[in-house]
This record gives C-alpha cells, structure tokens and sequence, in this order.
C-alpha cells in the first residue's frame, strides 16, 4: 500500500524539482522544521509501532543474554575466588559483597570486568 510519507515525499519532490538546487537547498532547513513537529506529535498521540517495540524488547534481550554468558563465563576464570557479580538460580544478575570492603563494585562495574574477562578467556588458546 502507498504510505502518507510516500505520498508527501513525492509531492513535495514533484513541486520542488522545478526550483533552482539553490533555492531547495535554501528551503530545505523549513521543511524539516515543518515536519518535525508533525512527527513528534505522532509519535506522542499514536505511540511507537508494535514493530518497533518488539526490535527493541528483542535487542534488550539479547544484550542481557550477553551479559548473562560474560558473567558466567567470568565466574568460571575465577572459581575458588571471589568475583563481584553472580546468576541467581532464576537468571538474575546480583552482587555479592567482597571480602574486603575496600574492593566494593556495583552491578554495571561488575558487569563490565565480567564482559571484559569473558572475552580475554575467550581469546586465549586453551591448553588440552
């Protein structure tokens, strides 16, 4: 089907094609901010698409997933010892205190040094 977007697009490529290139480029910065308004108030009334939702709830997800595997893959380089950010038998990702209150983490500095110790284990050769 032809889109409201794709109507005006062409309209306005249509009456603006006959302008000299400097005259479209002068009138340029006026459409943007006639239109820009029109499609916050859009955006605002009618919400974001159902499409776009689930690509964002779907990217959420996976970067959580991530997250998930580097911590885990973090708590195996350092069993035995103490690391910052654990699984909880439900997926959750929860800091435990260390042993010494000066070393103390939150959640996203734990996240980070697991991520960045899932991917140097990653990268070395394992010995067999």
């Amino acid at each position: 089907g032809v889109s409201l977007s794709q109507s005006i697009s062409g309209t306005l490529r249509c009456l603006l094609e006959v302008l000299h290139p400097g005259l479209r480029y002068f009138l340029q910065p006026f459409l943007i901010m006639y239109y820009a308004p029109i499609l916050a108030a859009r955006y605002y009334v009618a919400g974001p698409s159902r499409k776009y939702v689930e690509e964002s709830r779907r990217g959420h997800e996976r970067v959580v997933e991530g997250w998930r595997r580097a911590v885990e893959a973090a708590e195996r380089a350092n069993e035995g010892g103490y690391w910052p950010v654990h699984l909880n038998d439900d997926g959750t990702i929860v800091t435990s205190l260390p042993p010494n209150p000066e070393d103390v983490l939150d959640l996203t500095d734990g996240i980070e040094k697991s991520v960045a110790a899932a991917t140097t284990a990653a990268s070395e050769p394992t010995m067999v």
